[in-house]
């Protein structure tokens, strides 16, 4: 057979194919092994089977070390930064990896360092089309993820900076002219103009400004800025705007401008303008008086000029100062000289500041105050630091800081003052301030609880609003966790915490809390988490509000429309039937006066009679239960109508009662006959919740609802009420039923007219209603407690 030519060249064919494959995997482990990304494979249990050499050098494991580990806990870790469980998301890669062709998640160099990685997921299954392993190419993506968390931050906080600003500021797209943002200050004065045309808004115009300064900022021969005075066309206000060209976070070339109110300095110039030309002629006579000083004092400055030159050294750490430092003779309180960074705070050459009297350096109206200010200074011996304020020459007002001295140059005693500019620490004080008086004011004076929490949920703060609703005060809860969470809440708080800890907003969520004294409130809740001065979550905010009342009232309502319901179909019934059962009466007694005494079916007789009765009482409770069962009124004491009452208890042997019964009991106008049947069956019903006996005891009181005790009966306006209570030593009522107790036609006992209809508790809640009061139930395993709240005139 080893002469066959067909064998011999197949087994040729098969030599050639197992070289061809052996060729192309060592190209694809260079390709792999070559490739400018991370590649690896992962099997079904998410453990590393195949990791190329890149990823060996970028996250620093050898071939060694990591085949067979799993992927977490060696290159990725178990949560993100932000929390997000990287366990279960490479589980699911591994098992659905065609769900997650693309993804990007936080993993962990083997130095511990964090960096993103944009991976992309591809199955590889055996010939049955089952997942045998998956094939992950990831490309590092760090860098692009710093860098669009940087241009976020960046741009909050330009407009933070912006919002601070006392003066207007606007930004404006130079091609559409649409107002891209506007500050605080802005909004004050001509309301929110985002989105709308800038010449509209600002000037009401309804096409660009012809002073538009677009083409000075955006033009062939643009400048970087542009500072031009314009009244406003609106407010009929003179204003300094200064525009310039800015990059917007969004990457395109926007107009900045900000506005400095100076309708009060044109009106002060037009009034200086007029004294100088009366003072000119007054300094002309002088001139010739002072001539000669002035000679003696530009001979000086000359000399210390030409001193300060010969100096070098002192000249260059003098002019490369990062403060403005100005010199000033301390007879005539002139300047003598500056350096560049004086010339950049007033925004003006040194020229026009050399010669001029100190006082020039701040704004008009307190020249006065820095005159004294600069002869206090000379004449004190030590340093001096102040803070003052300087005008540019623009006529912006800005904060400083003075270290002032006198000092020695050339010989000569002069004043020296360094000047450093706190405007943004100004600024940024007067914002926080503001930031928080404003927000501990909104706080302070909310009506609804309020409540700050740190990350590991102890409490920050708590409002005057939370003290009284729920009991505690501040000084007892700060560094602590609130335990006032009901047990059978904590689930669905539990995922609402969670929701809000992955970012997202709980919003008018309702749920359940209890107070310091031990009552549960229902509540509503709207929470999300706030933000330190390091951009990283510091806790989160609650807000709450009692919704008991609300949830009591909507109860009472549900119940009002089932009762009527019920109450209009019952009152149908009872009409008919009460029809139906005159006619039988009728005909029964037609038929006992036909039927001699000692007749056997005379006894059928008043069984049928007996039972025409029982459904004569029932037909009443019909009536009393429907819409036109309106009580007639008449007045009456409690206790005679509980005494009536008892008589249900006359033969009971194993159900005794008691009565506290005061004897100044307010009366109450009442339907005797309907609040009768009220006590009957809740006295009835306390009987068959006691069958081995026990018992029964009924009292009563006076009592006034006021405004402070009316939360406690949403449904009872204030007023005075005699308040009775039924209460029973029976098995109680299961917490599951509480809720249908008043429900028509709900009964646990059996169906008939010798076991109940289930009709008692929902007469008896319809008549109370009706008379204008209330009825509430305690129950537990020790028995149950019936309130009647009745309205005393």
């Amino acid at each position: 057979m080893s002469g066959d030519p067909s064998l011999n060249s197949l087994k040729k064919e098969l030599d050639g194919l197992k070289k061809a494959l052996a060729l192309s995997e060592t190209r694809y482990r260079e390709v792999v092994d070559t490739a400018n990304s991370v590649i690896l494979r992962l099997d079904h249990d998410g453990n590393i089977t195949f990791f190329n050499s890149f990823a060996q050098k970028f996250f620093g494991f050898s071939e060694e070390e990591i085949i067979g580990k799993p992927a977490v806990g060696t290159i990725v870790p178990e949560t993100e930064t932000s929390g997000r469980d990287l366990v279960d998301l490479l589980l699911k890669i591994c098992n659905n990896p065609d769900n997650y062709c693309a993804n990007e998640n936080e993993n962990i160099k083997k130095n511990g360092e964090r960096v993103w990685i944009a991976w992309t997921n591809k199955a590889i299954t055996d010939d049955a089309g089952q997942v045998r392993e998956v094939l992950c190419i990831g490309n590092d993506v760090t860098a692009a993820r710093r860098a669009l968390a940087d241009l976020d931050l960046e741009r909050r906080q330009l407009l933070s900076i912006f919002d601070s600003i006392d003066e207007p500021i606007y930004v404006s797209d130079p091609q559409t002219y649409d107002v891209l943002y506007i500050n605080a200050a802005l909004r004050k004065l001509l309301g929110d103009a985002t989105g709308k045309k800038c010449h509209e808004a600002f000037q009401g115009l309804d096409k660009p400004c012809p002073f538009c300064t677009n083409s000075s900022l955006f033009g062939e021969n643009a400048v970087s800025s542009y500072v031009w005075n314009q009244k406003n066309l609106i407010t009929g206000r003179w204003f300094r705007c200064m525009d310039k060209a800015l990059l917007w976070p969004d990457g395109r070339m926007v107009r900045y401008e900000m506005a400095v109110d100076i309708t009060e300095r044109m009106r002060s110039d037009e009034l200086l303008q007029d004294a100088h030309n009366e003072l000119a002629e007054a300094n002309r006579r002088l001139r010739a008086d002072i001539d000669q000083r002035q000679k003696a004092q530009r001979e000086l400055l000359e000399s210390q000029e030409a001193l300060l030159e010969s100096e070098e050294k002192f000249r260059l750490a003098f002019e490369n100062a990062v403060d403005a430092i100005f010199w000033a003779d301390p007879i005539t309180g002139r300047i003598l000289n500056c350096n560049k960074a004086a010339e950049a705070l007033l925004e003006t050459s040194r020229e026009r500041i050399i010669g001029r009297h100190q006082t020039v350096l701040h704004p008009p109206q307190k020249a006065v105050h820095y005159m004294e200010m600069f002869r206090r200074h000379f004449q004190t011996p030590r340093i001096a630091d102040e803070e003052a304020e300087i005008i540019t020459e623009s006529g912006f007002v800005k904060p400083v800081h003075i270290t002032a001295c006198a000092t020695v140059i050339g010989k000569k005693i002069i004043h020296q003052g360094i000047f450093r500019d706190i405007t943004h620490r100004k600024r940024a004080e007067d914002a926080l301030r503001a930031s928080e008086a404003r927000y501990r004011s909104l706080l302070e004076f909310s009506p609804d609880p309020i409540a700050v929490y740190d990350n590991e949920g102890r409490v920050m703060y708590v409002n005057p609003a939370f003290e009284e609703t729920f009991g505690w005060k501040l000084g007892e809860l700060i560094g602590k966790r609130i335990n006032f969470v009901p047990d059978e809440n904590w689930p669905e708080t539990r995922d609402a915490i969670e929701r809000m800890k992955a970012g997202e907003k709980v919003l008018l969520f309702e749920t359940r809390r209890s107070t310091k004294d031990g009552r549960i409130l229902d509540v509503q809740i709207s929470s999300s988490v706030f933000y330190g001065a390091d951009g990283k979550t510091a806790g989160n905010v609650v807000f709450l509000r009692d919704i008991t009342r609300r949830k009591t009232l909507e109860e009472e309502l549900l119940q009002a429309k089932k009762l009527e319901a019920t109450g209009v179909l019952a009152g149908g019934l009872a009409h008919d039937f009460g029809n139906l059962l005159a006619i039988l009466v009728l005909n029964i007694e037609l038929a006992r006066s036909r039927i001699s005494a000692g007749d056997p079916s005379a006894q059928f007789m008043e069984d049928a009679m007996e039972a025409c009765h029982r459904a004569r009482d029932l037909t009443y409770k019909f009536i009393t239960f429907s819409p036109g069962g309106s009580p007639h009124r008449s007045m009456a004491m409690i206790a005679d109508l509980l005494a009536e009452c008892l008589s249900l208890l006359d033969g009971v042997s194993d159900i005794t009662y008691s009565t506290a019964l005061p004897k100044d009991l307010w009366g109450v106008s009442i339907d005797r006959r309907q609040m009768k049947t009220v006590f009957t069956e809740i006295i009835r019903n306390a009987m068959e919740s006691m069958p081995e006996g026990g018992i029964i005891r009924l009292s009563a009181e006076n009592i006034r609802i006021d405004e402070k005790t009316a939360d406690s009966l949403p449904n009872l306006p204030p007023g005075r009420y005699v308040k009775t209570v039924i209460s029973d030593q029976g098995r109680g009522i299961p917490a599951q039923n509480l809720p249908r107790v008043y429900d028509p036609y709900f009964s646990t006992k059996e169906r008939g007219t010798q076991k109940g209809m289930g009709l008692g508790l929902s007469i008896a809640w319809s008549v109370v209603k009706r008379h204008g009061g209330t009825i509430r139930m305690e129950t537990g395993p020790g028995g149950t407690d019936v309130f009647i709240y009745l309205p005393a005139p």
